[in-house]
C-alpha cells in the first residue's frame, strides 16, 4: 500500500539498482542511455545512476515528454537544450550529446511538434 501512495501521489517510477529500487520523478531524469550491458540515467542535480533495466522496459513507464531517440538512447525533451538537423544529435541541458538515429528523424521532427516542443511563427 505504500509504494501505491508514493508512485501515485509524485508520479514516481521505479528503476532496479544493485540494492534495491531507486523511486525517481520523470522531471527528475534528463536522460536514460544503454551500452549494451549497462544503463545508465542521467540524473538532475546527480551525476549518473546505474540501473538494471533494459530500455524497452523502462520507455513504456515513462510519460510523453520522453523520446527513443536511439536504439541506445532515450532523453527528456525538457532538457533538450539544441538539436542539430545536420549532424544528427541533440545537445542536453547537462551537455551530454545524444545520438538521432536516421530512422528516427522524422518521427522525431513530427513528436516535438505534437508535444509543443517547437513553435512555428
Amino acid at each position: 500500500m505504500v509504494t501505491a501512495s508514493i508512485v501515485n501521489n509524485r508520479s514516481k517510477i521505479a528503476l532496479s539498482i544493485s540494492t534495491g529500487y531507486i523511486f525517481l520523478r520523470p522531471e527528475e531524469i534528463i536522460s536514460i542511455q544503454s551500452d549494451g550491458s549497462t544503463t545508465t540515467a542521467n540524473i538532475v542535480g546527480t551525476k549518473q545512476i546505474k540501473i538494471n533495466s533494459l530500455l524497452k522496459h523502462i520507455e513504456h513507464d515513462l510519460p510523453s515528454c520522453f523520446f527513443r531517440s536511439h536504439k541506445s538512447h532515450i532523453i527528456n525533451l525538457n532538457y533538450m537544450y539544441q538539436y542539430n538537423i545536420r549532424e544528427k544529435f541533440i545537445l542536453m541541458e547537462d551537455e551530454s550529446i545524444v545520438p538521432l538515429s536516421r530512422r528516427k528523424v522524422a518521427e522525431f521532427n513530427e513528436f516535438i511538434k505534437m508535444n509543443s516542443f517547437a513553435h512555428s511563427n
